[in-house]
């Protein structure tokens, strides 16, 4: 019997017969058994699903905007990186133009951002012709492409891949994976072909085969889009690439973590199980985002080791100087600094109250020979104020804090610090780095 680990399970289906399938050799390969729904054609998104869309593109990109900044003099990066819709934090690819759109569309807008910068149209679209390289056909493949092609060929299924990359590159990355004999059809971003939703629909077209006997495999919500506006008969989201469990939701009726739990259900489902889908399919969320974030500050915002190191220093210093110890080394370990490391862990300092932190402090000085009282005093009275020495250290805050707000509450999002700091050290941050009462 078929592994089934990867299968998303549905609880209305736990007394649904049991599906089998029969391996044709020791190389994973399938074919369908008599009681098995086979689809006719399985439709394969490039980026994402069978590619690092993330190792693709970022590079890419990075090439790209070195070349317009030489062109135009101008500093770029930020802008480019948001009107692609890449993470300047983590560099990842998320759900916008980059990820779903064409080679044109993906040229307009970064014509309009030169625009926008004051370049005239003409020399807008010069210079993001000059700049454009072509994409590079070596690419990390997330897993054994050809054997995943070869498995849905076994069992009995055509296979088609949607890429949105141009026709050039799209065939060389087939061809280096060795998959090119495999696939039935190729959609490309440079093809003449109509709306980017209907790209299934002409697929099955081209194919002549039915949308209802068809299954949409991708990252994203654009292509579970397009097999919805096609109406395939299942829409498999993968969690590979841009799409969250969150974006997915209402888009796709079956999310697993990649392409290979994809595989693995499409081998097992049945056609009591799609049936249940399809008469329990959810539709998209109309306003499918989050109405508040609540941002920790001291790790989040700010970086908590270069923010917090003066403060345990002045703390340590105030200490020896009211018992005449040297609590340096027994202080700073107790509180959760790590020498080794030269980074703060997960300790009380970190993650606690001030008043834990005196706690902990005042055990210490227990060790040492003070009573609780007299211990609790000295904690408590050598605690840097909020107007310590410390405080007037820079902050090292991560890279714009401001931006993000903004572009949350552009959105509709409303913002919240939650922090174990004071609130005249929090409010004084916020006020110096994201602008206090205009964006929280």
């Amino acid at each position: 019997m078929m592994r089934r680990s990867a299968r998303v399970m549905l609880g209305h289906l736990q007394n649904a017969p049991t599906v089998h399938c029969v391996r044709l050799n020791q190389t994973s390969s399938y074919i369908a058994s008599d009681k098995q729904w086979r689809p006719e054609l399985v439709v394969i998104d490039q980026y994402g699903t069978l590619i690092n869309i993330h190792t693709a593109w970022e590079p890419w990109v990075s090439g790209i905007n070195q070349r317009l900044e030489h062109l135009t003099g101008l500093p770029l990066r930020n802008k480019v990186y948001r009107c692609l819709d890449i993470c300047q934090f983590t560099r990842k690819v998320r759900h916008g133009i980059l990820g779903c759109g064409t080679t044109h569309q993906i040229k307009q807008t970064l014509e309009k951002l030169l625009r926008r910068e004051g370049l005239t149209p003409d020399r807008a679209t010069g210079i993001v012709a000059e700049s454009w390289q072509d994409y590079s056909s070596s690419h990390q493949h997330l897993h054994k492409t050809k054997q995943i092609f070869e498995d849905l060929k076994n069992f009995g299924s055509r296979v088609a891949v949607c890429s949105s990359a141009d026709r050039r590159a799209t065939i060389e990355t087939l061809e280096e994976s060795g998959v090119i004999g495999l696939v039935d059809h190729v959609t490309c971003g440079d093809d003449a072909i109509g709306s980017q939703k209907s790209r299934v629909t002409d697929i099955c077209r081209t194919l002549d085969v039915n949308a209802s006997e068809t299954v949409v495999i991708g990252d994203g919500i654009c292509d579970m889009q397009m097999g919805r506006h096609a109406g395939v008969a299942l829409n498999i989201g993968v969690l590979s690439g841009i799409g969250t469990r969150l974006d997915l939701n209402g888009f796709a009726d079956i999310v697993t973590d990649d392409i290979i739990g994809a595989r693995d259900y499409l081998i097992g489902v049945n056609n009591i199980e799609l049936d249940f889908i399809k008469a329990n399919r959810k539709q998209p969320l109309k306003n499918n985002k989050a109405s508040l974030v609540i941002f920790d500050k001291d790790g989040t915002l700010l970086c908590f080791h270069t923010a917090w190191m003066p403060f345990a220093y002045e703390y340590v210093e105030r200490l020896e100087a009211a018992t005449g110890l040297d609590l340096h080394e027994k202080v700073l370990v107790d509180l959760g600094y790590c020498f080794k490391r030269e980074k703060w862990i997960p300790a009380v300092f970190a993650q606690g109250t001030t008043k834990q932190c005196k706690e902990s402090v005042a055990e210490l000085l227990m060790l040492e020979g003070y009573d609780r009282s007299r211990a609790m005093e000295i904690a408590d009275v050598s605690w840097p104020g909020a107007k310590a020495k410390s405080h007037d250290t820079p902050e090292k805050s991560f890279d714009h804090p401001a931006a993000i707000f903004s572009t949350l509450r552009s959105n509709g999002i409303k913002v919240a610090v939650c922090t174990s700091d004071c609130r005249h050290s929090t409010e004084r941050f916020l006020k110096q780095e994201v602008g206090f009462q205009q964006r929280i």
